[in-house]
């Protein structure tokens, strides 16, 4: 899975398995030197994140502003500004499905009725 170049301002330490962001490590600084494995590690741990993170704000589980003050900060599918789009909303229900969390998926589908999933079969 690529994910999307700003997604780069993070990094994974590998000592403490935590998500890291540029202001307290530099992450290009390690970034190069990992191996093939790592980098799709790393870019799953983060992907992850903001899915997760994104879900939370979707379903109003959580504030934007409580996601922020988390200790892995604000790593989001969307833009929390602008609110999410179907093609969002389309792609966190096909990561959902492809990670196997069908509760995720019935959550998202109940408060959005009106999309079609054409991702679910």
């Amino acid at each position: 899975m690529d994910i999307p170049e700003f997604f780069r301002f993070f990094f994974i330490n590998f000592e403490t398995k935590k998500i890291e962001h540029m202001s307290v490590n530099d992450p290009l600084d390690k970034y190069d030197k990992l191996d093939e494995y790592q980098i799709k590690e790393a870019e799953y741990i983060i992907m992850d994140k903001a899915f997760r993170n994104s879900f939370l704000i979707v379903t109003k589980k959580k504030t934007f502003e409580e996601v922020m003050e988390s200790k892995d900060g604000a790593l989001l599918v969307h833009n929390p500004d602008d609110g999410i789009t179907d093609y969002e909303l389309e792609n966190m229900m096909q990561y959902f499905v492809d990670e196997e969390e069908y509760e995720k998926c019935a959550v998202l589908k109940t408060m959005y009725p009106k999309i079609e999933w054409d991702i679910i079969t």
